[in-house]
């Protein structure tokens, strides 16, 4: 009863690595030896993410494979964001596969992109910055299209909007910019990138912007008020790089 006990639990909090099919517990056939080691490495991974990943490679927990990393990612809890998306920026493989597996059907664009990014949040001092916010916004366009055909609006479309959203999250959130992007302003410079969409479909991607906050820099929620913890916000993460088209 035990040993069903601590295989249910541990199935319960490791829905998927390697080692259940690998050969390791034939070697080593304890369930709570395996959890343990799992247990060990998420919480190695959560301080470092490349000795985490040392770890679970030496340990047989997972197997050094793209199909087997991204399953591992989608269903592991308890991951440092920031470390998840340190290491998953050193694998675009795995990272192409694991925004595949999201599921963006009927999802709104600015809360859709928004979730993406804070599950992999990206801290706007590194230099890599800009560079993964273009991979991952190429990635997630991508399979926003696939989810949404209904839309009727392209790849390329999305991608630029994405980024229309970015720069307008920069504009309302930066202390530095003191004249406002308005609605109106936005929807007449997004129609240039995105002429299939609606005047509609464009305010409300701009009241989602401005009601619910920025869409890259998660601290930043709720309507950008004069506040003085959100200038503190921005001057620690410093201003995202504005993307160069």
């Amino acid at each position: 009863m035990i040993l069903l006990t601590t295989r249910f639990c541990g199935k319960a909090s490791w829905p998927f690595c390697s080692a259940y099919t690998n050969g390791v517990l034939q070697s080593e056939p304890s369930f709570r030896r395996l959890y343990l080691r799992l247990d060990e490495a998420r919480l190695t991974f959560n301080a470092d993410a490349f000795e985490g990943m040392g770890y679970i490679f030496r340990h047989r927990l997972v197997d050094d494979n793209t199909d087997d990393l991204v399953n591992f990612f989608h269903h592991a809890s308890g991951l440092n964001s920031f470390q998840k998306r340190r290491y998953l920026e050193t694998r675009p493989q795995v990272l192409r596969g694991l925004v595949n597996l999201k599921d963006f059907r009927h999802c709104s664009l600015p809360n859709a992109l928004r979730g993406l990014f804070t599950e992999l949040p990206v801290p706007s001092t590194e230099p890599s910055a800009s560079a993964f916010i273009h991979l991952l916004v190429s990635l997630f366009s991508e399979r926003f299209t696939q989810c949404n055909p209904d839309l009727g609006i392209t790849r390329d479309e999305i991608y630029l909007l994405c980024f229309s959203m970015i720069m307008l999250s920069v504009d309302l959130w930066s202390p530095s910019i003191k004249n406002k992007m308005s609605k109106r302003e936005f929807i007449r410079n997004t129609r240039q990138v995105a002429t299939t969409t609606s005047d509609e479909f464009l305010g409300n991607l701009y009241d989602n912007v401005y009601i619910v906050g920025h869409v890259v820099l998660i601290d930043c929620s709720g309507p950008p008020f004069r506040r003085s913890e959100v200038k503190a916000i921005l001057v620690k993460n410093q201003p995202l790089p504005l993307p160069a088209f």
